[in-house]
């Protein structure tokens, strides 16, 4: 679960990179800026039935779509859920990714990971499914990320190409963000290590 709590702080946090980029990366659910944040797992929770995803557009992202190994894998696509990225296992606790649907790129849409201890479900990441954005000063895009330990990458992006007002660094927190190696806790803040010592994301709350 700890592994995963980067979604939850990286869609509600503003950038502050050392060379003083300010960006937001948004998230759908106003939830997120709820003080305090509001609790929403609760054990034993029911697993919601989804629409089961078309033929072709499984066969078109094969590539990043999880074959069902553990009992709880079974038990989500029994909903027709859409397995995607390893599952994280935990002791008695097991951690599952699933998606609705994926885009053109093959990134999952309507993503959700579910916490189970044994086969009851003891809560979900976020309070619905979701979609991953991030605003970069003027443009807005998206991407996937991948988590094993403190390891972080992110990849698959893609954005607008408007020409934001001179002086922006919109490109160039896009480009840190590519270089994203190792993340670490420390107190409110998420830092966020770049390849080779080239530099440190700093993410803070963001004041709105």
């Amino acid at each position: 679960m700890k592994n995963q709590s980067i979604r939850l702080l990286g869609a509600a946090f503003a950038v502050v990179l050392t060379f003083s980029v300010h960006v937001v990366a948004q998230s759908q659910y106003s939830w997120l800026d709820d003080k305090p944040l509001p609790s929403w797992s609760e054990r034993s929770r029911a697993i919601l039935q989804t629409e089961k995803i078309g033929q072709s557009e499984l066969a078109r992202c094969r590539n990043v779509i999880r074959p069902a190994t553990l009992p709880v894998d079974r038990l989500l696509t029994k909903y027709n859920w859409t397995l995607v990225g390893d599952a994280q296992v935990f002791g008695r606790a097991t951690a599952v990714t699933v998606a609705q649907g994926f885009d053109g790129m093959c990134r999952p849409r309507g993503f959700q990971t579910l916490v189970f201890v044994g086969n009851l479900v003891a809560g979900t990441l976020s309070p619905g499914p979701m979609d991953s954005r991030i605003l970069a000063d003027c443009n807005r895009g998206n991407g996937t990320y991948k988590l094993d330990g403190q390891s972080l990458r992110f990849s698959g992006f893609a954005s607008t190409r408007m020409a934001c007002a001179p002086g922006s660094l919109d490109s160039r927190f896009l480009q840190s963000l590519d270089a994203a190696r190792i993340y670490k806790m420390e107190g409110d803040a998420l830092y966020v290590d770049l390849f080779a010592d080239s530099g440190t994301m700093k993410f803070v709350k963001a004041n709105r």
